[in-house]
């Protein structure tokens, strides 16, 4: 786990510059994607987290981590 304060680079490389192919990535990634705040707010969720958890996308984002 990576705490608050550091930064772990090696994910730097994975991350594209383009944002329009990142969102395409976490659109229809096969696997549940959650991106939560600092305070651990869920904030974005794809479709697989949906379909996955059973939550729809409006109740996943009433929830934190």
């Amino acid at each position: 786990m990576i705490g608050e304060d550091s930064v772990d680079s090696s994910w730097t490389g994975l991350m594209p510059d383009d944002s329009t192919q990142f969102d395409t990535y976490f659109a229809h990634a096969p696997c549940a994607l959650i991106i939560a705040d600092e305070s651990g707010a869920f904030v974005e969720v794809n479709q697989a987290a949906t379909r996955l958890s059973g939550y729809s996308g409006a109740e996943l984002l009433r929830m934190s981590v």
